[in-house]
């Protein structure tokens, strides 16, 4: 007679693998799994600051405005006027102006390629004094006055001398077989809205023996209609009379100061083909 000794594995052993099992992946799902994926949106937030960096510095170095800076009123020292030209192709948010030491802060919108004036900031200038100013925006870019520092004295605000150069051209064969003279006249009105102020009454050029220019100062900047003629003497058939040779109110006429040129040339120096009418 013998004895059989038989083994049975017990259920718990089993049960014991899978707990761990199912507790190692527990802790994965819990702790390592999160971490990737905090890790992992990190790199994606760190990305998406290096593109929103990338595209403030694009903008704040793409970003060109202009400003000109120029008294309300010449001959008051109370206040100026700035006019800031936007001439790129995104929108300029204008956050402050400096006035030597003083602050204004700004909260102006300036559209693509267009301008704006700002309302007349109060100075109080004194004699002797400069006021350098200028204009930062919130991309941080800071535009000086393409002015320049203003400056103030005993007779008031110093700034550009306004006025019309006129050219009158030299006589050629042409002219003195159309009669022309010697003589010009030139006259000037100051153009606003749909009135026309006089400014300068016909005035008298003579023309020296070669070509002569004759400069007239203004006292504003501002569209203008000039008016220049030329005194043709009576022959066959036609009285003496004065004949237009130029009269225009246009872009050739405006003295866009401070954003454009404070003076304007007027070269009346025309070929013959524009003379074929009769004088």
């Amino acid at each position: 007679m013998y004895m059989s000794t038989m083994w049975y594995h017990s259920p718990r052993r089993g049960t014991s693998t899978i707990m761990g099992v199912l507790i190692m992946i527990g802790i994965l799902f819990t702790a390592v799994i999160p971490m990737f994926l905090m890790m992992n949106q990190a790199d994606v937030l760190l990305e998406q600051k290096k593109l929103t960096i990338k595209r403030v510095d694009d903008e704040k170095s793409n970003e060109q405005a202009e400003v000109w800076v120029y008294p309300t009123d010449v001959d008051s020292p109370e206040s100026v006027t700035v006019l800031v030209k936007n001439t790129c192709g995104m929108p300029i948010h204008l956050i402050r102006a400096w006035f030597n030491e003083t602050i204004f802060p700004l909260d102006t919108m300036v559209q693509p390629m267009s301008n704006v004036i700002l309302p007349p900031f109060t100075v109080k200038a004194h004699v002797g004094n400069y006021y350098d100013i200028c204009v930062s925006t919130e991309r941080g870019n800071i535009y000086e006055s393409k002015t320049g520092p203003l400056y103030y004295n005993i007779d008031g605000w110093v700034i550009e001398s306004f006025g019309i150069t006129v050219i009158i051209p030299f006589r050629e064969d042409w002219m003195v077989n159309k009669h022309w003279s010697s003589n010009f006249e030139v006259t000037i009105w100051k153009v606003e809205g749909t009135d026309q102020v006089l400014v300068y009454p016909p005035t008298e050029i003579i023309r020296a023996i070669s070509a002569s220019e004759r400069f007239l100062p203004l006292r504003e900047a501002g569209q203008y209609r000039i008016l220049v003629q030329v005194w043709v003497n009576q022959y066959t058939g036609h009285p003496a009379h004065w004949h237009t040779i130029w009269d225009k109110t246009d872009e050739t006429s405006l003295i866009s100061w401070p954003d454009g040129s404070s003076l304007i040339t007027v070269p009346i120096v025309t070929p013959l083909s524009e003379h074929n009418h009769s004088c």
